[in-house]
C-alpha cells in the first residue's frame, strides 16, 4: 500500500511520477519522485531532479527525464 500524503502529488501526463511542491516568496521549487517499493523491507522514495518553476504548468521535458531516470533506475544502470 502506498500513502503519498500531502506532499507528492501524481503528475497526470506522467507514468507514476510525483511532484513534491514548495513555495518560497514567488518562487515554486518543485522536485520530482517515484516509489521503488521492489525490496522486502520499507518503500523508498526516489527523488530524480528538480527545478524552480515560474508558472503552473510542469514542462514536458521535465517529466520525461524524470521518467528516464526511473526506468534507468530499474533497470540498474544508475
Amino acid at each position: 500500500m502506498r500513502i503519498y500524503g500531502d506532499w507528492f502529488e501524481k503528475l497526470k501526463s506522467s507514468k507514476d511520477i510525483f511532484e513534491f511542491r514548495v513555495k518560497d516568496s514567488n518562487k515554486f521549487f518543485r522536485l520530482f519522485a517515484f516509489w521503488d517499493s521492489t525490496g522486502d523491507t520499507e518503500t523508498l522514495i526516489v527523488c530524480t531532479h528538480g527545478l524552480i518553476k515560474k508558472t503552473n504548468k510542469t514542462p514536458k521535458a521535465e517529466i520525461e527525464k524524470a521518467e528516464m531516470i526511473k526506468e534507468k533506475y530499474f533497470k540498474g544502470l544508475i
